[in-house]
């Protein structure tokens, strides 16, 4: 399991953007979301985006999330075929 990690707004972490360096690489996750109905588990994929930022002198490197409701909008071929299959076992 990974450690608790802190979550900030977007205003807390203005003053951060402001000290990043050089131009921030977009970075993304797929997560599943499961739940269990009875019979099987059904797992809802959703992608997460991230800026990876270089701040400060010793260069540390900081991720930011800047997934929004429009990320997962598009259906990818991937998330396609999972809807399919779902429907299947329906």
């Amino acid at each position: 399991m990974a450690p608790p990690t802190p979550v900030f707004g977007r205003e807390e972490l203005e003053m951060v953007r402001i000290k990043a360096k050089g131009p921030c690489q977009l970075k993304s996750l797929v997560q599943n979301e499961c739940e269990f109905n009875g019979h099987n588990y059904v797992c809802i994929p959703f992608k997460r985006v991230f800026e990876e930022c270089i701040v400060g002198g010793k260069q540390q490197k900081i991720r930011l999330e800047v997934t929004s409701e429009s990320t997962n909008a598009v259906i990818d071929a991937t998330v396609a075929r999972f809807w399919s299959s779902v429907k299947k076992l329906e």
